[in-house]
This record gives structure tokens, C-alpha cells and sequence, in this order.
């Protein structure tokens, strides 16, 4: 193999190298703002809810721990 080919070969492998690792970048990107999303939609229904939680788990005669 003349050291032109090899050269291109070693060239275009790293074009291909560059490219696998853009698409994998994008791919950590997506599932890492899905699981934010998931996370923050977790947080806002639990916080919305927790006063309605708390009076269904918590008697409502002990203030100090019934939050309702």
C-alpha cells in the first residue's frame, strides 16, 4: 500500500470517527433531556399534589405533623 493510500485510508476513517462521535454527543444530548424532562414533570406533579398526599396519609387532629 503506497503512503498516499494509506493516507487517505487513515484520513476518511477519521472523518467517519468524527462523525460517530457528533451523532453520539447528540444522542447523550437527547437522553439526558428526556430524563430531565421526566424528572422535572415528577417534581411539579409531587409538589402540586403534596397537600392533597399529606391529608390522606397524615391525621388531621396532630398539627404537628398534618401539614393540611
Amino acid at each position: 500500500m503506497s503512503s498516499t493510500a494509506a493516507q487517505s485510508s487513515h484520513h476518511s476513517g477519521s472523518h467517519d470517527m468524527s462523525k460517530t462521535k457528533r451523532n453520539n454527543i447528540w444522542t447523550v444530548i437527547g437522553a439526558s433531556s428526556a430524563g430531565t424532562l421526566i424528572e422535572w414533570y415528577d417534581f411539579y406533579i409531587f409538589g402540586s399534589l403534596a397537600t392533597i398526599i399529606a391529608g390522606h396519609y397524615f391525621p388531621k387532629g396532630n398539627d404537628v405533623v398534618s401539614y393540611c
